[in-house]
């Protein structure tokens, strides 16, 4: 009887059993690939999905837009009265530098116009009221920002602590001018009295520093001729500014010359987290200032390299 009818060898058998581990570590581990591809594939996509919605929520309050504040005297009086205790705006933050006659390009060295904070005063529906037989109209404005700030604890590998961006929408204010139109000065006192009772109680003058710019609408039904000292511009109970990444495994992407982080603003050693993955660039004229926005989302992705996903939007705001 020849060896091959009495069974296998052991030599053969071994082979076998070698190439049957082998193959089975070779499955295991396309597998794994294949697993870990999926993870690293929904957590891109996941970036890309925050990235999307975060942008289009400030291309919608550009279309409200009335004043576009930037890096100069009056932008910073307002950006540090807006009330930010809970989430406080990350240090060395930077409102843009509008260009008006310039181009999308990035920064020059020592030429910095590209900002990492969005701060806007926006139309919000006007109030009418009927005082006799005539109807007044008065304009009402919220601030809205976007602006970065730091929260702890790790979500990715490149940082200890994640970069949030907060969105902030103040409480309404009444346009000064708009009561000034009012000629009657009884029906003037009626109208100050009804936007008090509606939970408006200053008035905004836009164009000066913060301390020059709001009045207080007093219960007599006339508007203070002595604006406010030092005003707080907060939101209204129970609306507070909200971090836009929640409890994600994400974070705004720190600068990383592999992400293209920053594609527009230069990079400055003292200030390490300025722009991070959040860039405002603003050119145009008054009446239709273009703003662009550039955002970088990293997001963690379990036993895998982090997912980073980038949106560019550009629109057109007022700044009057």
């Amino acid at each position: 009887m020849s060896t091959r009818a009495r069974g296998m060898s052991m030599v053969e058998l071994t082979v076998a059993i070698s190439v049957l581990v082998g193959t089975l570590l070779l499955v295991q581990e396309l597998i794994g690939t294949t697993q870990n591809a999926q993870v690293f594939i929904a957590a891109r996509d996941r970036a890309a999905q925050q990235s999307a919605k975060l942008v289009g929520d400030l291309r919608s309050a550009g279309l409200s837009s009335r004043r576009l504040f930037q890096d100069d005297a009056e932008g910073r009086s307002y950006l540090a009265a807006l009330t930010t205790t809970t989430y406080p705006i990350l240090a060395d933050t930077r409102l843009p530098v509008v260009d008006p006659a310039g181009r999308l390009e990035p920064d020059v060295a020592g030429g910095r116009r590209t900002g990492d904070t969005l701060l806007l005063a926006c139309e919000d529906r006007p109030r009418e009221f009927v005082t006799g037989a005539n109807r007044h109209r008065v304009d009402v404005v919220r601030f809205f920002a976007v602006y970065p700030t730091l929260r702890a604890g790790r979500v990715v590998d490149a940082l200890a602590n994640r970069i949030d961006l907060v969105r902030f929408a103040s409480r309404p204010y009444v346009d000064r001018a708009s009561l000034d139109a009012i000629t009657d000065a009884a029906e003037k006192v009626l109208v100050v009295q009804a936007l008090r009772a509606g939970g408006i109680s200053r008035a905004w003058v836009p164009g000066a520093l913060v301390d020059t710019s709001f009045f207080d609408l007093n219960a007599t039904g006339t508007v203070d001729t002595t604006p406010v000292l030092t005003p707080i511009i907060d939101t209204m109970p129970g609306v507070p500014e909200r971090p836009m990444l929640g409890e994600s495994k994400s974070t705004v992407a720190p600068n990383n010359a592999a992400l293209r982080v920053p594609a527009f603003a230069q990079l400055d050693a003292t200030i390490p987290l300025f722009p991070s993955g959040f860039e405002v660039k603003v050119v145009g004229p008054s009446g239709g200032r273009q703003v662009l926005v550039r955002l970088t989302i990293l997001t963690g992705a379990h036993a895998g390299p982090d997912a980073a996903s980038t949106t560019e939007r550009l629109f057109s705001v007022r700044d009057l």
